[in-house]
């Protein structure tokens, strides 16, 4: 995974640059699979996923060699500076690393790299999307409550009580953040003392 997600990081930067130096998203992470698995994913600026017609291009990159990498590197240099990259991550312990690869490779074209931590996949996608229109990284995790609240507003909130099996993984972090906030109880189960997705429901 480190070549790619560093080449990841390349290709996320001249994306941002063509699109006026508007963020674009890479999320680490596996999903559903295995602690041991993981994953990388790009947002577009919209915070949506990258159309399909994108995934020739990012074959391309993923596959490349690493002479075929350096020329990319020196062509994206050499027409300047910008380009800016959002990164998130679940828990798996393999994220820290693949963060690291992922700065490089921004770095690497002279883009500018925001952390934002562990986050959800669905958290990153908005994030992503605040971004570009304008919200400032210290109010993003409360402008996304903010959006989760006012999507509940159609439910009798009076009637809900919620159970979350977060199969051991980020999602208890960012739910724990936001049950206090939530006009209905909410009960977490597998909320992180065991292994990522390992037999939960």
């Amino acid at each position: 995974m480190e070549p790619i997600v560093k080449r990841m990081g390349v290709l996320a930067t001249i994306l941002s640059r063509e699109k006026q130096s508007q963020y674009i998203g890479i999320m680490l992470t596996a999903s559903h699979n295995p602690v041991q698995d993981n994953g990388v994913k790009l947002v577009d600026v919209n915070g949506q996923i990258l159309p399909d017609s994108f995934e020739p291009l990012a074959e391309s990159f993923a596959n490349m060699n690493d002479r075929e990498l350096l020329e990319e590197i020196e062509k994206a240099k050499n027409k300047g500076t910008g380009g800016r990259v959002v990164l998130g991550r679940d828990t798996r312990p393999s994220g820290n690393h693949l963060l690291q690869q992922a700065h490089k490779g921004i770095s690497s074209v002279n883009g500018f790299a925001l952390d934002v931590g562990l986050v959800t996949t669905p958290q990153l996608h908005a994030y992503v999307a605040f971004l570009n229109q304008g919200i400032k990284p210290e109010h993003l995790e409360g402008r996304y409550f903010a959006s989760l609240m006012e999507s509940l507003q159609s439910f009798d909130l009076k009637k809900i009580s919620l159970t979350v099996d977060t199969a051991n993984g980020v999602g208890a972090l960012t739910l724990s953040r936001l049950a206090p906030s939530l006009p209905f109880p909410v009960t977490i189960i597998n909320s992180g003392s065991g292994v990522l997705n390992h037999l939960v429901s």
